[in-house]
């Protein structure tokens, strides 16, 4: 079913100039955002720099540094168009990110920003992304968590009751002893007919959770977490009105949401790996 709905979107939604044009204001906005020029950070320094599921090219500007080689691959042939004209300095390919065409050990600094909550097979592209990024290279996660509990995803259909025993199922799973060598992410169907109906996230097949991705990484070989975070402080500025920023980030400097289960209930997913030697 994942593939057919992949080919619905690629056709219908990300094949059509009005949602890049949608992307291209979005992105101009969260360069302001205090998450942003955290990449950019783990950025600084790399030779070789990839965006994987770069849409039309604006990201890979800002964060990669300028004296970087930039490269960026997404799965939609006019996104690589409009990349291409817009960037004609850097390299953009039509590709897949579950499959990268680029030899082992390529890239210093390998990142993708609010993609993987679309693809069929997130691990495969996110095994990709360690195969390509070299010896002491950073490989940069960032998206929405959406398999929280308290930030139901646009296409989550649930009861209330339904999410908590969802939660409860998944947590008691992530908590017993063993090896998780699976991402598990629930599985979603997008909820738009067209481009009219497009809202972020109404195009997603997959709701990443941190706690998830934590544990899947904590068994892959080839690297070491660095950072990992739920972000809430960024979820108080950027959702939240004043009262609620408050109590948010009363309930953070106290301690209360950097415990489990909460700290990994932010709105956002923020994770930063190192391959190693």
């Amino acid at each position: 079913m994942n593939k057919k709905e992949t080919e619905f979107l690629l056709t219908k939604i990300w094949q059509n100039p009005l949602y890049y044009e949608k992307c291209h204001q979005h992105n101009l906005l969260i360069q302001k955002n205090p998450w942003f020029r955290k990449i950019k950070n783990y950025c600084q320094g790399a030779k070789k720099v990839l965006d994987v599921g770069c849409g039309e090219g604006t990201n890979l500007i800002h964060l990669a540094p300028p004296s970087a080689q930039k490269f960026g691959i997404d799965l939609s042939p006019l996104a690589i168009k409009i990349a291409r004209q817009q960037y004609p300095e850097n390299r953009y390919e039509v590709a897949a990110a579950q499959e990268l065409p680029f030899s082992d050990n390529y890239f210093d600094c390998v990142y993708t920003i609010a993609v993987l909550e679309h693809l069929a097979d997130p691990q495969k592209a996110l095994k990709e992304m360690i195969r390509v990024c070299a010896p002491e290279g950073k490989i940069i996660i960032f998206t929405v968590n959406l398999g929280s509990p308290l930030f139901r995803s646009p296409v989550d259909q649930r009861s209330p009751l339904a999410i908590i025993t969802q939660t409860l199922k998944t947590e008691i799973r992530l908590l017993w002893p063993g090896r998780q060598h699976s991402l598990q992410w629930r599985k979603v169907k997008p909820r738009l007919k067209s481009i009219a109906d497009y809202e972020p996230d109404r195009d997603i097949l997959n709701e990443p959770y941190l706690l998830s991705l934590i544990k899947f990484f904590s068994n892959q070989t080839k690297v070491k977490i660095i950072e990992a975070s739920s972000e809430w402080l960024f979820t108080a500025d950027e959702i939240f009105r004043p009262f609620f920023r408050r109590i948010i980030k009363l309930l953070y400097y106290t301690g209360i949401l950097r415990i489990y289960p909460f700290k990994y209930w932010g709105r956002l997913l923020f994770m930063v790996l190192e391959k190693e030697k």
